[in-house]
């Protein structure tokens, strides 16, 4: 039978093993990076900081202004303030 070959072959099974698995290693780096999908989205916090103000000072002078500037970016598809 096939099995029998590789219990009377030791050698022979691990050459085989090696093989496949040197196969391997070298095609993880050829795969192409379209293979692995893509799980979060890119996520980005900005934080900023007015010390002494209350919060319709805050939301006038900074939030307005970040908004503003962060509307903006390209591919954005949510806006938390």
């Amino acid at each position: 039978m096939f099995v029998e070959t590789f219990i009377k072959r030791p050698i022979l099974s691990a050459v085989c093993s090696v093989i496949i698995l040197l196969t391997g290693l070298i095609c993880i780096p050829l795969l192409p990076v379209e293979q692995y999908p893509q799980l979060a989205p890119s996520q980005i916090t900005v934080t900023a900081n007015y010390i002494g103000a209350d919060a319709k000072t805050v939301e006038a002078t900074v939030n307005t202004i970040l908004e503003q500037a962060i509307n903006g970016a390209e591919d954005m598809k949510y806006l938390y303030s």
